[in-house]
């Protein structure tokens, strides 16, 4: 434990991505394989339950303290994170646990979840007495199941193939499954050689960038293919061993809340990778993504839902044939594979994306216009010749978005960041007119400039009515442009409208709030 604290507090003190990679070679060299597993598990940003709920921690603090729970909210909005709350509330400090990493998860924090109350409370208590604030610290974040470190798999992947001398694409390839965290899973992601462990993860995926430049600095238009983006589930479908499985960009396996989609997988050749997107569709057209979230929240779905909410894994790419990885053959080569996939009668949740025809540049932006009448979010265009790639990188791969939805709206609600956001207002939420009432309809989070969130905060600062723990009440006076991308009808939230990606982009300084956009104007966009 106290080998992964240290480790901790070198990366967070690291100038730079070189420093943060030489740091964790140092210390997979020193650690043994038990506790390098569950490093690289958090590391990766590997799933944690919360283990114990946070209102619970706060009634024993308080209690234990003989604290006031207002005075602990007052504590917690100072420094934005529970976590680092509790941490620094906690008395003393220990001289540091005297256990290994692998055994604080296996032996102390995991069996939290199934204790009575009472033994959740003094084997935490007990963990917080023994250890230095830094160690408490990240105990509290992997007990409320929010530790995240600023490395992520791309330096993991770089970490662990230049210690084990292999391949980075081979290491990254390795990291996107789900294994349990054994000293046999750390060792197999860095074996040279392992036929009996067959990559069942998903390959990382490649992203386009967002399109900033003129379409002419592309090229010749002959060199491209386009089509159009559907606001779905990026997902990858493998087909490996007699087994199926459907991986989301996020790297959780999705394939329960699919079943009609994972039957009509198994027609598939064995040993294929497909990318694509799973969608909510019905009758050759997209279903709102608020539909498809109905699914995803469903483990095995009810036929009833199956048959009121349909999908389809719309097929965009060819990653691996016949057990092959095909990612370096050009775009034409692999996507020729995917047609021939699909040539079943009976195949009603598969689809192939079509490429759009065009000749000329220009003929892109009245399709472009066209994105949201037709369920897309706007056009991809993709390079004919490019292989497939790993993560955001530019050249071969653009998105080419259709302009937002945007509404002028009142902040009613701010709070404060996280981090080193901890002492600004940066999140804020935003309401629009019924009749004589503002209604909450947006959580957003901000695109605005420096100099634009300081005069928002100092705004919160001087205009709070109320505080409700890190949330404040203020003044109905200040009016913001926000923006989203997509809406659809919603029974959880109080306008009876969810939106997708709700940002605050700008101020309007010059608007009054009566001058603020009304929940009818948001109806008319549904």
């Amino acid at each position: 434990m106290k080998s992964f604290a240290t480790l901790f507090e070198t990366l967070d003190q690291a100038r730079d991505a070189s420093e943060k990679v030489e740091a964790l070679k140092r210390y997979f060299a020193e650690t043994p394989p038990a506790d390098a597993a569950w490093t690289v598990h958090l590391l990766k940003g590997g799933h944690m339950p919360r283990l114990v709920p946070s209102r619970i921690l706060r009634e024993w603090v308080s209690e234990k303290l003989d604290l006031p729970p207002w005075l602990l909210e007052a504590c917690h909005t100072e420094t934005g994170d529970l976590a680092e709350t509790l941490a620094l509330l906690w008395p003393g400090q220990g001289t540091g646990l005297d256990i290994s990493f692998h055994s604080l998860f296996e032996e102390h924090l995991l069996p939290l979840r199934d204790a009575e109350t009472e033994a959740q409370r003094t084997s935490i208590f007990a963990l917080w007495d023994a250890s230095t604030r830094t160690e408490r610290l990240l105990i509290n974040k992997i007990i409320l199941g929010g530790l995240r470190m600023d490395v992520g798999r791309g330096l993991t992947s770089k970490a662990l193939a230049e210690f084990a001398g292999l391949d980075p694409a081979l290491v990254e390839h390795r990291l996107m499954d789900d294994e349990i965290p054994t000293p046999t899973a750390f060792q197999n992601r860095l074996a040279t050689d392992n036929p009996e462990a067959p990559l069942k993860p998903p390959y990382p995926f490649f992203l386009a960038m967002p399109l900033t430049k003129h379409l002419s600095s592309l090229g010749n238009p002959y060199e491209w293919q386009m089509e159009w983006i559907w606001d779905g589930i990026r997902a990858q479908l493998i087909r490996r061993g007699g087994e199926t499985l459907l991986w989301s960009r996020d790297e959780e396996l999705i394939t329960d809340a699919f079943p009609e989609i994972l039957r009509e997988a198994e027609e598939l050749p064995d040993g294929t990778v497909l990318d694509g997107v799973v969608l909510a569709w019905r009758e050759e057209r997209p279903l709102p993504f608020g539909d498809l979230q109905s699914r995803i929240q469903k483990r095995n779905p009810s036929p009833k839902l199956q048959r009121e909410i349909p999908v389809a894994f719309l097929a965009l790419d060819c990653m691996e044939i016949q057990g092959v990885d095909i990612r370096e053959m050009p775009l034409y080569s692999r996507v020729s594979h995917v047609v021939p996939m699909f040539g079943i009668d009976e195949c009603h949740h598969f689809r192939v994306s079509e490429p759009l025809n065009f000749e000329t540049w220009p003929e892109l932006e009245p399709l472009l216009a066209q994105s949201r009448q037709r369920g897309a979010t706007g056009l991809m265009l993709k390079r004919l010749d490019s292989p497939y790639r790993e993560g955001r990188l530019p050249g071969d791969w653009w998105k080419w978005t259709a302009p937002p939805h945007t509404l002028d709206a009142v902040l009613i609600y701010a709070q404060a960041g996280e981090g080193n956001q901890a002492d600004a207002f940066v999140h804020y939420t935003f309401a629009l007119w019924e009749g004589e009432e503002l209604v909450t309809f947006a959580k957003c989070i901000s695109e605005l400039s420096e100099s634009e969130t300081k005069q928002v905060d100092a705004f919160v600062r001087e205009n709070t009515l109320e505080k409700h723990g890190p949330v404040r009440v203020v003044k109905p006076e200040w009016v913001g442009e926000v923006a989203f991308d997509a809406l659809w009808p919603s029974k959880r939230h109080k306008s009876g409208i969810a939106v997708r990606s709700p940002r605050v982009r700008r101020l309007q300084a010059d608007k009054s709030p009566q001058a603020a956009d009304t929940l009818d104007t948001l109806r008319t966009l549904l």
